[in-house]
């Protein structure tokens, strides 16, 4: 047994067996690949990394299973299970590339992390760590547990990395923490864990009826999740920078200056730092390179977003564009526009950048099960209730589609403006959005 001191939980305990995986170099890369990407350009304090969140979704996850335990007065999850789970949480994001999210979620030049079966054979299997998991015998057990999800199915998953997990409950807190924002939720919310047919849920109900202060406890975590996701995970600056960094990348792919595997082994500041080294000086994509290193970032030049005063801009019609056209690059059709753009405004091809996030933004975390009688469990989602639609509807709000553009060229900006105009059909809402007009009648 080793204690280890967390800023965020103080103590947490670790097994040997824990304590064998976390010495791995494998586990170790961790410490090198930030939680938040590109966000410490905007707020400086958030340089946590994967490596301590990985810890402490561990930890989470057995006092989740001692709350269900100690409540329930027997061991619901056993002891066995406890072990198999707390190791699958330490792991959960070992598959992590350097800025992963960014590349693999935004750009979508690389698949997701828990979606390539490649890198989770890689690193389960081979060098310091898929020795000790051989050791311990879980290697064919783990690679199951992580090769599909199970979300609702599987509550040993569901305590991981389903709706309301130990990850999420670990990276909330931390994230807040660690930019500076005060938002935390009351450890209350452990105690009306359960588990029934099987299934992860949070108990709202009692012999007493409807429980008005577990609804309040959950609404709660929904609100803290949305404000990270406004004002850190969707942050312009964060976009932006993530959106540069990306297309740096998918150039020197593009051109065989990187090969993809080699981000298997590689941190955050080595990528930085083997991109800067690989592109030469007279490449097409380098003045974005040094405009990345010194901060210099691009400028919003046009914009489609959501508004909650008027649910129906855009339409499905546009939004499935939207997502295919751009977020998924079917047919190069975002790289094309890119291209295009550039070439009629006589500028670099690198000084031009779109960014289409996807456009499905509903709540993960409102899929939770939750017991609200004495019948079957209900999905939080399929519930009619004003606070829970309200912020599933100001979550959407959130999507937005922009046009960046190299500052240099900013006499360029108006007609880049009316070109997305005609080429997306739809008005550009920067001004707008800026005037605030997409959040208030006037």
């Amino acid at each position: 047994m080793k204690t280890l001191r967390d800023p965020i939980h103080g103590d947490i305990f670790l097994s040997d067996e824990e304590s064998a995986v976390i010495d791995t170099v494998e586990f170790q890369r961790l410490r090198g690949i930030r939680q938040l990407g590109t966000s410490h350009l905007v707020f400086p304090g958030a340089q946590h990394t994967r490596f301590e969140h990985s810890i402490g979704t561990s930890w989470m996850v057995k006092r989740m299973i001692d709350c269900i335990n100690q409540i329930s007065f027997q061991d619901v999850v056993s002891s066995e299970e406890r072990r198999f789970i707390s190791i699958a949480a330490l792991l959960h994001d070992i598959t992590h590339i350097p800025y992963g999210h960014t590349f693999e979620d935004e750009r979508r030049i690389l698949p997701a992390h828990d979606k390539s079966r490649d890198r989770l054979e890689h690193f389960l299997t081979l060098g310091e760590l898929g020795k000790v998991l051989r050791k311990m015998k879980l290697t064919d057990e783990l690679i199951s547990f992580f090769s599909k999800s199970k979300t609702g199915q599987s509550y040993s998953y569901d305590l991981v990395a389903g709706p309301v997990c130990a990850d999420l409950l670990d990276y909330l807190r931390r994230d807040a923490y660690f930019c500076g924002l005060p938002l935390n939720f009351d450890d209350r919310i452990l105690r009306y864990l359960r588990v029934r047919d099987g299934k992860l849920c949070f108990e709202l109900y009692n012999d007493r009826g409807f429980r008005q202060d577990a609804w309040s406890e959950l609404i709660s975590l929904l609100r803290i999740r949305f404000h990270l996701t406004e004002r850190v995970y969707f942050h312009h600056t964060k976009m932006v920078s993530g959106a540069m960094l990306s297309r740096i990348l998918e150039a020197m792919i593009s051109d065989r200056l990187f090969n993809t595997k080699e981000l298997y082994e590689l941190r955050d500041e080595s990528l930085i730092y083997l991109l800067d080294r690989r592109l030469p000086k007279k490449h097409p994509f380098r003045s974005l390179m040094d405009s990345y290193l010194s901060r210099h970032l691009y400028k919003r030049v046009y914009m489609v977003a959501c508004s909650p005063l008027d649910k129906s801009f855009p339409d499905e019609k546009a939004m499935k564009r939207f997502q295919r056209a751009f977020h998924l690059n079917t047919r190069n059709q975002r790289s094309n526009l890119e291209r295009r753009i550039a070439k009629k405004l006589g500028i670099p091809a690198s000084a031009v950048i779109i960014y289409a996030p996807d456009t499905d933004m509903k709540l993960k975390e409102a899929n939770i099960f939750v017991q609200i009688d004495s019948g079957p469990l209900k999905k939080l989602s399929d519930l009619s209730n004003p606070e829970l639609s309200g912020l599933s509807d100001r979550h959407q709000a959130l999507w937005r589609f922009f046009l960046f553009m190299d500052p240099q060229y900013d006499d360029q900006f108006v007609k880049a403006s009316r070109m997305m105009e005609k080429e997306i059909g739809l008005p550009n809402q920067l001004e707008l959005f800026n005037q605030g007009q997409l959040s208030f009648n006037f």
